[in-house]
């Protein structure tokens, strides 16, 4: 991204990062799983239709839209379904 930058070709640059910001906030969320919040499931699943809203956008332009495209779809349908429901409850305190 860098070289992208420096060597004048802007737009490649910012194709880039608009690429890679979806994939970190999956990372950022993913990273929360072991806390077992509710809202950890929510904000990873709207990272997830982030990730499949810029793969379907950058689909015609690169093929890399095709691997935000299949994931962002795994991910939604993992998260959605019910025997995933009761990772996310918070766990009684003793």
């Amino acid at each position: 991204m860098a070289r992208s930058a420096a060597t004048g070709e802007v737009e490649k640059s910012g194709a880039i990062t608009g690429m890679s910001i979806p994939v970190f906030i999956g990372l950022a969320c993913a990273l929360r799983f072991p806390k077992r919040k509710g809202s950890t499931r929510g904000s990873a699943t709207t990272a997830a239709v982030l990730m499949f809203a810029v793969g379907v956008g950058t689909l015609p332009r690169h093929p890399v839209g095709l691997v935000h495209l299949v994931f962002g779809i795994t991910i939604i349908v993992l998260l959605s379904l019910r025997s995933s429901g009761p990772w996310f409850r918070p766990t009684a305190r003793t």
